[in-house]
């Protein structure tokens, strides 16, 4: 039985079932629970004595939920057995992920930095930290404009639909995402600020559970993690403070995937927390 987290402040009676699915009897049967860090979960283990083949039993906890901080959260709990007999494995667990709170609704409402400006305006971006931007003329001379379909990972992107100087693309700090569709893969079309542009995704599924993937795409010159990244646009020269520059510099946008649980829908993605990891667009294909 899943925690109310509407009512905090309370402790909650929380009940895991065992079930025996095997033809021989479970015994010596011990349950624990984990909760979400800094939660009070008591006992620290219920005994059960025996399970018989197709019946189930039940362990009780006492969960204190506390008063929950504002914004998305995710609090896990994980349910682990040991036993005798059985199927012989001697030892199950099983997690389940509950979420408080919005997520974003897209990745548009994540957006936050602005990674292309046009030649009129170059001080308007400032995708690496030092006030340098792709370059829109550039871009659009590689099919790269607002609202364009890219393909790359097996998947199609739309290239962010606003104008040149406006917020374009999402550095990753661990942002909550709603994804809502099932798939085998989340394609990313990202590129980086650094030489170090990796960092763990944490997918959510309708069902509590969750999995979680390494994204990791080079840096925008085309140097650093995940050589392997599939490079979808490469646009000469860049834009700095003072104009357009690096002439002889090729800056790259780049599509890569993690896998997910093709049987499950996803419900939210939880972005790395890199910041010079930036993300174009994110679909499930």
């Amino acid at each position: 039985t899943p925690v109310d987290l509407a009512q905090q402040d309370t402790v909650q009676a929380v009940a895991i079932t065992v079930t025996n699915s095997s033809p021989a009897p479970m015994t010596r049967t011990t349950v624990s629970l984990r909760g979400p860090a800094g939660w009070t979960v008591g006992p620290q283990s219920v005994e059960i004595r025996r399970i018989d083949p197709g019946e189930r039993a039940h362990a009780v906890f006492d969960v204190r939920v506390p008063t929950l901080r504002d914004g998305f959260r995710m609090y896990p709990f994980t349910a682990t057995i040991t036993y005798r007999g059985g199927d012989g494995i001697g030892t199950a667990t099983q997690e389940r992920v509950l979420t408080s709170g919005d997520a974003l609704g897209s990745i548009a409402e994540a957006r936050n930095n602005v990674g292309v400006t046009t030649l009129e305006d170059t001080t308007a971006g400032n995708f690496d930290g030092g006030g340098n931007s792709f370059s829109a003329e550039a871009l659009e001379a590689v099919g790269v404009t607002p609202g364009a379909t890219l393909e790359g990972a097996g998947a199609q992107f739309t290239w962010p639909d606003v104008a040149a100087g406006e917020a374009d693309n999402v550095t990753a700090s661990g942002q909550a995402i709603e994804l809502g569709t099932a798939g085998s893969r989340i394609a990313v079309l990202a590129s980086g600020s650094g030489l170090n542009a990796s960092g763990t995704m944490t997918v959510y599924y309708t069902d509590g559970s969750r999995s979680e993937g390494t994204l990791a795409v080079p840096n925008w010159t085309g140097a650093g993690a995940n050589p392997q990244a599939e490079v979808v646009a490469a646009s000469t020269g860049r834009n700095t403070p003072d104009g357009y520059g690096n002439e002889n510099g090729t800056y790259s946008i780049f599509a890569t995937s993690i896998e997910i649980d093709p049987a499950k829908t996803v419900d939210v993605v939880v972005l790395p927390g890199n910041s010079t990891l930036h993300v174009f667009d994110m679909v499930v294909v």
